[in-house]
């Protein structure tokens, strides 16, 4: 807690008639570059050209062309669209020079297509993240316009075509113990100051030893920040830069309408397993870190296979179950579990809270000696309990109107909630 401070034979099959058209096949990536067509003209053309080139490396054995298609902002299907100034990687007055092997991405959104085969083989393993990826990666230096999150999303259809399996990673440097995020369809971090950001789109290598080079289609978008001090604290505490952005959009939609006047902040990230402290309380203003703590979640909310983690939630009475949302904390009480405080559910998700006597409280299975002895946090009713111990100051901490903001990627309360709109 921390407190105010693919087979052989198949291979012959498919290479017996392909492989004599494979030399025009290899001039296909030298047509298609920006350079000779219109960015208006590239991008489908040039995945079918990627989706074939690794086809014929995977099953024929011919060498990689290295091909990158790029799209800036505005460059769409309309003939003519996004053509003039800012075309080209590293052209213009101003713009830093890239290394070897790596694309300059000097404007916001952006889009890259190609394949991973035939890439650097600069990194192995990275700093977030145990898994092997020691196959080829493609990396992009990426000028941030100030301060915000960058995400960088990969084409769920090339990630799913046969094997191939590359995973995003933003970097804070040219570095692999400098990353900041990974994930297998995409990822998405947190920058306080802008500047410049790392992307290594990376070749996965199976246990077995197959390596998911292939084709991807990449899209790098920017969300500048408005989130102040209270985001950028949430995140150097360790919250992801997407929920750190996302309980930020909420707080500052409810503060707009009057639901609040304390800068006083939780945020709850139900993602996590219990055993990690997943409870943060920031001062939004001054951007300082209050409490960090662990956090129960309802026992009817449990994974059946691992009582640590929550993968259900609801508003239903008797469900014990936790609830989304984002909530208000009201009154404190004694009750059956001592020093309490009532919250008050603020969307459809969980405005059930008070009837169904979700509240903030102590136990002694929230404590930390609960999780030596168990390896996991033990399940409330759907309340969120802390450690018994320190469960007072907290509650006095955040009584009588803070905000309370419980996440986890539920898709049906994502798209509902009208303070994340």
């Amino acid at each position: 807690m921390v407190v105010a401070g693919a087979a052989a034979a198949d291979r012959l099959d498919v290479c017996q008639a392909p492989c004599s058209t494979a030399p025009m096949l290899r001039t296909l990536p030298s047509l298609l570059t920006p350079s000779s067509t219109p960015p208006s003209t590239t991008t489908p053309a040039s995945l079918v050209a990627s989706l074939v080139i690794t086809l014929l490396v995977s099953a024929c054995g011919l060498p990689p062309p290295s091909v990158i298609v790029e799209r800036g902002e505005g460059e769409g299907e309309g003939e003519g669209e996004g053509e003039g100034e800012g075309e080209g990687e590293g052209e213009g007055e101003g713009e830093p020079a890239c290394p070897v092997d790596v694309v300059c991405v000097n404007a916001l959104p952006h889009t890259a297509s190609g394949s991973t085969i035939g890439g650097s083989e600069r990194f192995d393993r990275y700093s977030r993240g145990t898994q092997n990826e020691s196959g080829p990666e493609r990396l992009f230096q990426v000028t941030l316009p100030g301060p915000g999150v960058l995400d960088v999303e990969l084409d769920d259809a090339l990630e799913n075509a046969g094997s191939t399996d590359v995973d995003v990673h933003i970097l804070s440097a040219l570095d692999s113990n400098a990353c900041l995020e990974r994930g297998d369809r995409g990822t998405s971090s947190f920058f306080a100051d802008g500047g410049t950001a790392w992307v290594a789109l990376d070749s996965f290598v199976r246990a077995d030893g197959v390596v998911g080079a292939g084709a991807f289609a990449a899209r790098f978008t920017f969300t500048p920040s408005t989130g102040g001090p209270g985001q950028a604290a949430l995140v150097a505490a360790g919250v992801s830069a997407e929920v750190a952005s996302l309980a930020m959009r909420a707080f500052e939609n409810a503060r707009g309408q009057g639901l609040t006047d304390s800068p006083v902040f939780s945020v709850i990230d139900f993602s996590r397993p219990s055993t990690e402290e997943r409870l943060w309380i920031v001062d939004v203003d001054t951007g300082e870190l209050l409490v960090q703590d662990r956090v129960t979640h309802g026992i009817g909310s449990a994974s059946d296979t691992d009582p640590a983690m929550a993968n259900t939630f609801s508003n239903t009475p008797d469900s014990n179950m936790s609830s989304l949302g984002l909530s208000r904390t009201a009154e404190t009480y004694e009750g059956s579990n001592g020093y309490s405080l009532r919250l008050d559910g603020l969307e459809d998700s969980n405005d059930q809270m008070r009837n169904r006597f979700i509240v903030m409280h102590g136990a002694s299975y929230a404590e930390d000696a609960f999780v030596d002895d168990n390896g996991y946090l033990g399940r409330s009713n759907g309340c969120p309990a802390i450690a018994a111990s320190r469960s007072a100051d907290v509650i006095d901490l955040v009584q009588q109107g803070t905000l309370v903001f419980s996440w986890f990627p539920d898709d049906a309360w994502l798209n509902s909630s009208p303070f994340l709109r």
